[in-house]
Formats: structure tokens, C-alpha cells, sequence
């Protein structure tokens, strides 16, 4: 069976024509455009269009749940008095600049919520061009990082406070890759070495001397393997 759409036209008593025409590609892309609708409804990120001045034209359920705005309160303002903080409108400003110019922009960027919670996010902005070139809308795409951030910040004292403790043993500790190079050593390695142009990165050869490279390797291999 295909689609058909019917149309009667009358030209006089008694006189009309039927018209058939098949409709089955207009429904294909109907229901295309529809399933698409749905997905960016359901899709755990912040979907957010505005026009070329960043009016909001669509903002998806997700932007209600990570701003807290819904959609009703929104549409129709400027994106920059809902989601942009007051030390990010400067930023704001050169993205919009960017985007003006038919660029894309990703990255990090500070936002807020309808409360005045500031928070990091990943945005990725994407400029849409009608058939003249000119920013016809904005997409902007974004993700609260926030835990990112937290893991990355705790990760990076756990490794300085790790190094600290390894720097004041009085004990020799040093890291090697596979290649037989040296990633790390604390600091009493190093005083007690008389490589002094900067080991990291160095063949352990090259440090150790010969000899006592060939009595370490089948122990640093053991280690590798």
C-alpha cells in the first residue's frame, strides 16, 4: 500500500477530476522530523537554541533540570540573563562574537542556575547557516562537569601529597616505563645521583653507568614484565 492524499475538483454539475498524489516521502519526513523532536526531549543533556542574539527559541527538558527554568519561563529572553554568570559575560561575549562569524565554539565555560548556583560546564555551541551563509540560529549543547572537576582536584592533591611523603623518604624511589627511561624519582634519588642535567625522561643507563645498569636490568625487567 503507499500514502495517497485525494483531492476533488468540481468543474461544473454533474463534472469533477480526482487527484491522487502519493504522499509517501512527506511522511517519511515527517515522521523523521518527529522522531528527532523526541530525541532531543529525551536526551540527557542540555539542549538549548537561541536565535543569532541568543533569544531562546527551544530549551529541552534537560535545561529545565540542569537550570532549573522551564521551558515556559525562558522562551523569548536572552540566553545571556539565564544561563551566564556575571564573571562569565566577558567569555560570553567573545563565544558570541565567534559564533557570529559562522564558528563553532566547545569548552568549559561557567553558568548558573535560576537559584544563582554557579557551576562548570562542558559547552559545545554550534551556529546554523541559512542558504546565505548568515547564522540563521544557535545551538548550544551542554553538560554539568562538576564531579569531573571534583575528581580531577582531588586526584591532583592525592598525587602532590604522594609526592611530598616519596620526596622526604630517606630512601631511593624512582619510576620507569617500558622503554627503560626514567618517569619519576624523589628527591633523595636525586641528590644522591650525579646525573645533575635532569633525569625524567633519561635512558637508566645513561644514569646508573654500565655496570650497574647490567646488574639492575634483570631485576627491573622481572619488575616490567
Amino acid at each position: 500500500f503507499i500514502n495517497t492524499e485525494v483531492g476533488i475538483n468540481i468543474l461544473e454539475e454533474n463534472r469533477f477530476i480526482n487527484i491522487i498524489r502519493d504522499v509517501t516521502e512527506q511522511k517519511k519526513a515527517k515522521e523523521q522530523i518527529e522522531f528527532q523532536a523526541n530525541l532531543l526531549e529525551t536526551v540527557g543533556q542540555a539542549v538549548i537554541v537561541t536565535n543569532p542574539v541568543g533569544i531562546i527559541t527551544y530549551w529541552n527538558p534537560y535545561a529545565e533540570k540542569l537550570y532549573g527554568w522551564s521551558a515556559k519561563k525562558v522562551i523569548g529572553r536572552n540566553i545571556a540573563e539565564i544561563t551566564v554568570p556575571q564573571l562569565s559575560q566577558d567569555q560570553a561575549s567573545e563565544i558570541m562574537s565567534q559564533i557570529g562569524a559562522g564558528k563553532s565554539w566547545s569548552g568549559e565555560f561557567l553558568v548558573q542556575k535560576n537559584n544563582g548556583t554557579i557551576f562548570p560546564a562542558y559547552v559545545s555551541n554550534t551556529p546554523i547557516l541559512n542558504t546565505k551563509g548568515e547564522v540563521n540560529s544557535i545551538i548550544g549543547i551542554s553538560t554539568d562537569i562538576t564531579e569531573r572537576i571534583q575528581a580531577e582536584q582531588a586526584l591532583k592533591e592525592s598525587e602532590e601529597q604522594l609526592r611530598t611523603i616519596t620526596n622526604n623518604l630517606p630512601v631511593l624511589i624512582s619510576q620507569i616505563d617500558k622503554d627503560l627511561k626514567y618517569t619519576f624519582v624523589n628527591q633523595y634519588y636525586y641528590d644522591r645521583s650525579t646525573f645533575k642535567s635532569g633525569i625524567i625522561g633519561k635512558e637508566v643507563i645513561d644514569v646508573l653507568g654500565e655496570e650497574t645498569f647490567n646488574r639492575a636490568l634483570p631485576h627491573m625487567r622481572k619488575a616490567l614484565s
